[in-house]
């Protein structure tokens, strides 16, 4: 993983920590960050365009 790549991952984890999503799972919300990450990286995203997702 690149150093952008880190440092967006720990900024999300720490952006979202406690935070969960809605719904009765109530999972914790960066799932969905990761999700998002994952599905740009599928689709042929840049590092930069994934670092924001």
């Amino acid at each position: 993983m690149s150093d952008t790549l880190s440092r967006a991952a720990d900024f999300a984890r720490n952006a979202h920590a406690g935070q969960s999503r809605k719904g009765a799972a109530k999972e914790p919300y960066i799932t969905h960050v990761e999700e998002v990450a994952a599905f740009v990286t599928r689709h042929g995203g840049d590092e930069v365009a994934i670092a924001a997702a």
